[in-house]
């Protein structure tokens, strides 16, 4: 009898068999899966891998002026881009097609490839990349960079109109404070604008009277989406400080005046935490000569109190924040103290405009603060301008002080010209940006400098258009929006000399502040 020979089993064996057969089935699919519809999420940096697929390893990493920046990081192997689809909610026939590309695109492992797409209207957008192998890679959330900056104006021509105060408001969109001539209804009105977020006219309201001189020079969004603003009512022989109120299409809530017989101007408001509001500005009907002058309201805008601070000089309040523990922190100029001409005056008070501190920063020359903010820190940051400069030179001077005002360090920016520092915000990263403007031989230039935390300067827009920046903050996107004139390069004989007018002007540029 011949000896039996030892085997698997035709049962083992078909298990066997059907288990390897799923697991390939299953590597196939899921290989399959991620190749044929992978995704790469809101991907802004290099070093960021967030949102980048394990499989393909490709992200979006630049889109500007119809150009899509595809980065390769470390994939085993080359990928080559054929076409790509568009995803929009829109109603566009250049939109949701696949578009071939008149050549294809090969990026190797760890380099960059760029492809021309449709320009999308959106600031963010998604794409299908199609490659030679048919695979469609989801690409989403892209940054518009393209979309992220505008330049917009907005006026009349041979009239004058500012741009004062801007803030981005809850929609996206950008609310901004000035006056007009080239609108209204008397010499210059106060001006109320609001755009979306690619700087496009949402709605305008002008206010004042006839033949008066009305001005806007600050505006908040308030708590209810609405807006407040402050500037300067002029009727007869003096002025007021004006405080007024929207709803959020800018049509006017209430309006409240406040001073004497004699001159008074509101420069800055902000909504208090009891809902109220806190202006600064200057008096000439109270105190000794021209005195800073505080006001601060209920929500209505009915008075609660007021202060003025100063001597017999001539003493103004420029910009004012409600400060953490509930007070006030001021900054504007002093002719009565400091080392002479005028200085930077930081002012501290309580809740109820009772003075705490407050510091001069100045020289023999003139120097005037126009800007303060509280940083993180609880110090604070301060920008103007300063004849520390070259011989004959204003500079725009920035300083940072503790919680008690005491100076931490200071800079200057500027040459031989006249240089303004407007604007100061310290910005997510720490550090802080400054707008303002700079003199040359062809005019006055908009200035917009970024710094690190210490003042020391990491780029700056010196745009060589006739600008002007009066107000900066930074938005959403990590980019800045600023607000100030431009000049028209057109002039008109104007008395012994030449008039130049100006338009409103709306600035965005993105992170690094480049303008498309």
């Amino acid at each position: 009898m011949s000896k039996k020979e030892k085997g698997i089993s035709p049962l083992i064996a078909v298990i066997l068999l059907v288990v390897v057969a799923v697991v390939i089935i299953g590597i196939i699919l899921s290989w399959g899966k991620n190749l044929t519809n992978t995704s790469v999420n809101e991907v802004s940096t290099f070093e960021d891998n967030y949102g980048i697929d394990t499989v393909t390893m490709l992200k979006a990493k630049n889109f500007n002026n119809s150009k899509l920046v595809i980065e390769n990081l470390k994939s085993k192997s080359a990928v080559t881009i054929t076409g790509y689809k568009i995803i929009s909610d829109l109603t566009n026939d250049l939109l949701n097609t696949v578009v071939n590309l008149p050549e294809s695109v090969t990026i190797e492992s760890g380099t960059s490839g760029s492809i021309d797409i449709v320009q999308p209207s959106e600031t963010k957008f998604d794409v299908q990349l199609i490659t030679d192998q048919n695979m469609y890679i989801d690409v989403q959330n892209i940054p518009n960079f393209q979309k992220q900056t505008f330049t917009s104006t907005f006026g009349e021509t041979a009239y004058t109109d500012y741009g004062k105060s801007v803030q981005q408001t809850t929609d996206g969109g950008y609310i901004v404070a000035g006056y007009t001539s080239s609108y209204g209804d008397g010499n210059s009105d106060l001006w109320l604008l609001k755009t979306d977020s690619f700087g496009d006219l949402d709605w305008n309201y002008t206010f004042g009277g006839d033949s008066e001189h009305d001005y806007g020079y600050s505006v908040q969004q308030t708590t209810d989406g609405g807006y407040i603003v402050t500037g300067v009512s002029s009727a007869g022989a003096g002025s007021d400080v004006w405080l007024l109120k929207t709803d959020s299409s800018g049509t006017l809530d209430w309006n409240q005046n406040f001073g004497g017989a004699g001159y008074e101007v509101g420069y800055s408001v902000q909504q208090t935490t009891d809902g109220g509001y806190i202006i600064v500005g200057y008096t000439v009907s109270y105190g000794d000569g021209t005195d800073a002058y505080l006001v601060k309201t209920d929500s209505s805008g009915t008075l609660d109190w007021n202060q003025n601070f100063g001597a017999s000089g001539y003493e103004a309040g420029k910009s004012i924040k409600q400060t953490t523990d509930g007070g006030y922190i001021i900054v504007g100029e002093t002719s009565s103290y400091g080392a002479g001409g005028s200085d930077i005056w930081l002012v501290k008070t309580d809740s109820s405009g009772t003075l705490d501190w407050n510091q001069v920063f100045g020289s023999s020359s003139n120097d005037s603060g126009n800007s303060v903010q509280q940083t993180i820190d609880g110090g604070y940051i301060v920008v103007g301008s300063t004849g520390y400069g070259d011989e004959g030179a204003t500079n725009i001077w920035l300083l940072k002080t503790d919680s008690s005002g005491t100076l931490d360090w200071n800079q200057t920016f500027g040459g031989a010209g006249y240089d303004y520092g407007r604007s100061v915000q310290q910005t997510s990263d720490g550090g802080y940006i400054i707008t303002g403007d700079y003199s040359e031989s062809g005019g006055t230039k908009l200035w917009l400098i970024k710094t690190n935390s210490s003042g020391s300067q990491l780029w700056a827009l010196d745009s060589d258009l006739n600008y002007s920046g009066y107000s900066v903050q930074q938005t959403t996107d990590g980019g800045y929006i600023v607000t100030g004139t431009s000049t028209s390069s057109e002039s008109t004989p104007c008395g012994s000399g030449t008039c130049y007018y100006h338009d409103l002007l709306l600035l965005k540029v993105d992170s690094a502040g480049n303008i498309s």
